[in-house]
């Protein structure tokens, strides 16, 4: 676990960010939920790359900023139950490749 995001007394419920769990590559961060029986671990921020999340006031929506180091940034609102509500922004990097920029690659190749 790396942090936690928010207890839900109500429903005994903690939302939480966690690395190494998905296939793919082992820094990426995920938001999770569990019970606090521990029990009915479900992952909420499914695509692959690093989520950064941040609850509404309400706690029943939360903003999901995802990336990875050579795919740009989106960023969406999902409800409490990681169920996609809309597509806030997603970051055109058109402008930048048309001026001849690559994003690095996996092995430290790029400009």
């Amino acid at each position: 676990m790396l942090q936690i995001v928010h207890v839900d007394e109500k429903e005994r419920t903690v939302y939480f960010t966690a690395s190494g769990r998905e296939k793919g590559n082992p820094y990426f961060q995920y938001l999770y939920r569990i019970g606090l029986d521990g029990k009915s671990l479900t992952l909420l921020t499914a695509e692959e790359g690093t989520h950064t999340v941040e609850m509404s006031p309400s706690k029943k929506f939360f903003t999901d900023a995802y990336s990875q180091p050579d795919v740009p940034p989106v960023t969406v609102l999902r409800d409490s139950a990681g169920k996609l509500v809309a597509t806030i922004e997603k970051t055109d990097v058109s402008s930048l490749q048309a001026a001849g920029w690559k994003p690095l690659s996996h092995h430290g190749e790029g400009t």
